[in-house]
């Protein structure tokens, strides 16, 4: 009975190492491929994110642009607003100077205003011209 018990245990071991053996290969080359696929995907996610990124800077820029180039048509409303507003109230009130003062004076801060927002903000124009 030893003899057989040897026989079938040595037929066992090697039954398992000849599945083992190629199972083992085959987890090293699914490993490899797996890391290679990593490392893949971590480039791919690293240009995506740069795109966005880059995505990001012309749509805050094409934003600046919009704004800047409404500043004029804002500014000149208000002051045409100022003006309409104190030009009715003195053919509407003439005995009383008060309104159209009053709108003549917000139009020239508005003005002012916008006058003193472009020269103090020279270095944003120059970071447009990128």
């Amino acid at each position: 009975m030893p003899m057989l018990l040897q026989i079938v245990l040595s037929c066992a071991i090697l039954l398992l190492t000849g599945f083992l053996v190629p199972l083992l290969i085959q987890a090293r080359r699914t490993a490899l491929s797996v890391q290679q696929f990593a490392e893949s995907a971590s480039q791919d996610l690293r240009q995506v994110s740069q795109d966005v990124h880059d995505l990001r800077l012309q749509v805050e820029a094409v934003g600046q642009l919009a704004a800047e180039s409404l500043a004029h048509p804002t500014m000149l409303t208000q002051v045409a607003a100022g003006v309409a507003s104190g030009l009715r109230g003195s053919f509407m009130r003439p005995a009383r100077l008060e309104p159209w003062l009053e709108a003549l004076v917000t139009g020239l801060q508005s003005a002012l205003h916008w006058i003193r927002g472009r020269a103090a903000d020279p270095q944003k124009e120059g970071a447009h011209e990128r």
